[in-house]
């Protein structure tokens, strides 16, 4: 290669997942198996990716290279119908919650019966 090559940047997008929690932020590449990171910031963990895609990047050869080039990821955001999810999770959290007072109620009523009140 010559000089001029090696200096040459050669810059290419690659799709990237981020999900934020809790704790922070989680970042992995769908087309790279087991290239993920984290940060505290949003800035952090796009730094965070950028360099752990280069790093993984650097452990493959030129025809593994180009196979990942070649993919394509979409993504895209759906807008779903959440009223029946919440209402049946507000429904089973209802029944826990009945159950578990029936629980205690009937714990008292064990009690008294055991001992022949």
């Amino acid at each position: 290669m010559t000089q001029d090559r090696l200096e040459e940047r050669i810059l290419h997008k690659i799709s990237v997942v981020i999900e934020k929690d809790e704790q922070g932020y989680y970042a992995y590449c769908p087309g790279l198996e087991g290239c993920q990171t984290q940060g505290d910031t949003l800035e952090e963990v796009l730094d965070n990716a950028k360099e752990a895609i280069e790093l993984y990047l650097e452990t493959l050869s030129k025809d593994e290279i180009r196979e990942f080039l070649s993919r394509e990821i979409l993504t895209t955001s759906l807008e779903v119908e959440l009223r029946n999810a919440l209402l049946k999770a507000e429904l089973r959290q209802l029944s826990r919650d009945e159950e578990a007072h029936l629980e205690k109620e009937f714990e008292g009523y064990d009690r008294v019966y055991q001992h022949g009140f």
